[in-house]
């Protein structure tokens, strides 16, 4: 689990570097205002893929349990349901986006426009972006149930590369938003082609064929559906905000907003990738073992703890940062009212991020419908208050607002229970990286830290600190990895 939750580091590392570097080029580019209105487009096609309706986590689920009884007749009925109904999904998303576009305009009143013909535009394209997307998924399920995380990250990286470099060149040279989802489109549907081929080729050697038994859609229905339900909580939060901002404040504040959640959000976004595998781990477990071993009690730990080295050691690097981050994205809103909302952002986006455990667990061991209740009452409570934040207080009261989002945290919290694990003991298996991510806290707001000198050397500190513990938490010996990764580089060395 640590070799694949590397893999899914590692790429999103990468992914988080160009987002840090190109936002920023990004923004000066085309204006704040530019770039509010693509947060706009790019929130409503991340609303549209909610069409996906849980199908990519049951491929998932579905296919490591197949894979665990060794069941191919199983495996091939799950596949043919799950790649057909998403094929169905992404061509009516796409639909809907193209012939709805001007109706989902009107809802932001604040638009120009001219503006306003730009973003119809975009959010037809958006459409095709959109419906390769979804397809996508289905195969970065398949390639999960296998263990090959390698080879989505591979992909990621690649979509990443060809995404961000298109956006500035397309920006550089003058283009608008149209041009720049054209772009995505156009990469979209590369990769979709490259994965589809990698996974009918991996298919090939087992012989497998297409077998549709109805059998099937049942389980798969009630399994996608809850996901689904659960997925489209999490957009109450992690996209309707955007929408919900745009329609109260104008686009300089949506751009100020969408700026300072970008970047904290690539905190959760960062820390549930090395957690990720878990999901078919539990989904194993649960598919040949009926009784709680200390087995997966360990890998549970093993996976918290990790979860807790990226988001607390993350978050703790921004918090000393942030004075120089925000300058470097957005220089021309540097203030320090914006730079509180920063940072209170930063602290929620670490706290909550510590229900990716809870999350892939109940998926996991298919108490979809718990996780469902819990995510969807959050996320509507969360864009219930990020609303009233914004309407009443403005962009602080609407980054304010994201707190209540940490609800979420009972996925965690019940999933531990679930497992016999006490809550008092999985909080000292992460104590350590709690009590750097409190100190960052109170060293951030000290006046010294304002220096560049102080804040390389505070992370510099924090870093050294979370890497010991990590290394002995997990028991890892580096000399043995180095090793190990110096032989399958080059196997005739030592």
């Amino acid at each position: 689990m640590i070799k694949n939750g590397l893999y899914n580091f590692i790429g999103g590392v990468f992914r988080i570097g160009l987002a840090i570097i190109s936002v920023p080029i990004l923004i000066r580019l085309i204006g704040i205002e530019q770039y509010g209105i693509w947060t706009l487009v790019s929130a409503a096609v991340s609303v549209i893929i909610l069409a996906e309706a849980g199908l990519s986590i049951s491929a998932t689920f579905f296919l490591s349990g197949d894979l665990a009884n060794q069941d191919n007749i199983a495996f091939a009925e799950h596949y043919t349901i799950i790649l057909g109904t998403m094929f169905a999904l992404a061509t009516c998303a796409f639909v809907a986006m193209w012939f709805g576009a001007g109706n989902l305009v009107k809802f932001f009143p604040n638009l120009s426009i001219d503006q306003k013909e730009i973003a119809i535009q975009a959010v037809q394209i958006g459409g095709a972006v959109a419906w390769t997307r979804m397809i996508q998924q289905v195969f970065v399920g398949v390639e999960q149930a296998y263990g090959r995380y390698d080879t989505i990250n591979l992909f990621n990286i690649a979509q990443a590369i060809l995404f961000r470099g298109g956006l500035l060149l397309v920006a550089w040279r003058g283009g608008n938003i149209v041009q720049m989802m054209y772009w995505q489109a156009l990469v979209s549907l590369a990769v979709l082609v490259a994965l589809g081929t990698i996974v009918w080729l991996r298919l090939q050697q087992t012989q497998l064929r297409f077998r549709l038994k109805w059998r099937q859609f049942g389980p798969v229905f009630r399994y996608s559906l809850m996901t689904w339900l659960s997925s489209i909580g999490g957009t109450f939060f992690g996209q309707f905000d955007r929408l919900a901002i745009g329609a109260i404040l104008t686009p300089l504040d949506l751009g100020i907003y969408g700026g300072i959640t970008d970047m904290t959000r690539q905190i959760n976004f960062i820390s549930a990738l090395p957690t990720q595998p878990l999901l078919p781990t539990v989904a194993h477990h649960a598919s040949t073992e009926r009784a709680v071993t200390s087995a997966i009690q360990e890998k549970i730990q093993q996976a918290l703890q990790i979860n807790a080295f990226v988001a607390f050691g993350l978050g703790s690097a921004m918090l000393i940062f942030a004075p120089f981050i925000l300058n470097v994205v957005m220089s021309q809103a540097t203030t320090a009212l914006n730079l509180l909302a920063f940072r209170i952002a930063i602290v929620i986006y670490s706290l909550y991020s510590l229900n990716a455990v809870g999350y892939f667990i109940l998926l996991g061991s298919n108490r979809v419908r718990l996780n469902m209740i819990i995510v969807t009452v959050s996320g509507f409570l969360s864009l219930v208050a990020i609303s009233v934040g914004a309407l009443y207080t403005g962009m602080v009261g609407g980054i304010i607002g994201n707190s209540v989002y940490m609800g979420t945290l009972l996925l965690t919290v019940i999933s531990l229970h679930c497992y016999g694990i006490r809550l008092d003991l999985a909080f000292t298996w992460i104590s350590v990286p709690t009590a750097i991510l409190g100190a960052a806290c109170i060293l951030s707001m000290s006046p010294f830290v304002g220096q560049f000198e102080y804040q390389i050397a505070i992370v510099a500190i924090q870093s050294i600190l979370l890497c010991i513990w990590f290394i002995r938490a997990q028991k890892l010996e580096p000399r043995l990895i180095i090793n190990q990764i110096v032989h399958k580089l080059h196997p005739n060395q030592l």
